[in-house]
């Protein structure tokens, strides 16, 4: 993406995708172990590194 001159704010990473993917995939209701063995992570805790759900799907579930 820096060769082809794109701006700070587009660029993303490998390990920005696999965080999205788990995310998503938690909020559309996977289960955590699903999401873990999907991964590859040995443990579960592991896996919630990756889950960050957004502030409406907390109220929602609220």
């Amino acid at each position: 993406m820096e060769l082809e001159g794109r701006p700070a704010a587009d660029r993303f990473s490998p390990h920005a995708l696999r965080r999205a993917c788990a995310t998503h995939n938690y909020e559309r209701g996977v289960d955590l172990v699903a999401i873990q063995q999907l991964l590859g992570h040995w443990t579960v805790s592991s896996t919630m590194r990756y889950v960050r759900p957004s502030a409406t799907f907390i109220e929602d579930a609220y």
